[in-house]
């Protein structure tokens, strides 16, 4: 029904884009997992911080200021010594979303170094 809609109305079918993102499973505590996120985002990066919540495990920083990005990091338990994080890119719209963000390379590569 719906695509017949779509045909009717010479719509043609998006496709949606996520944002730039890699998940990765350190070996380390949960809160050095923290700490190393809020420093690589300023240390590596170059990045103003301007969210920390250590209780959910979200830090989140800004880059430039024309099309600025943002890296947010999620960080959770898995057990004492591991911590998964989520290195994610948010960026202002743009005409052409990009599928792919240095910056997130830079902080996962500097997040499994060791």
């Amino acid at each position: 029904m719906f695509s017949s809609l779509m045909r009717w109305l010479g719509l043609k079918r998006t496709t949606v884009r996520l944002r730039p993102s890699r998940t990765l499973l350190l070996d380390m505590s949960y809160d050095a997992a923290f700490d190393r996120a809020c420093e690589g985002l300023v240390s590596v990066l170059g990045g103003t911080v301007r969210e920390t919540d250590r209780a959910r495990g979200y830090v989140e920083a800004s880059f430039g200021l024309t099309f600025s990005e943002r890296i947010a990091c999620s960080i959770e338990r898995v057990d004492d010594a591991h911590a998964r994080i989520t290195v994610e890119a948010r960026r202002q719209i743009q005409a052409q979303p990009k599928e792919e963000s240095s910056y997130v390379d830079a902080l996962a590569d500097y997040l499994t170094s060791r």
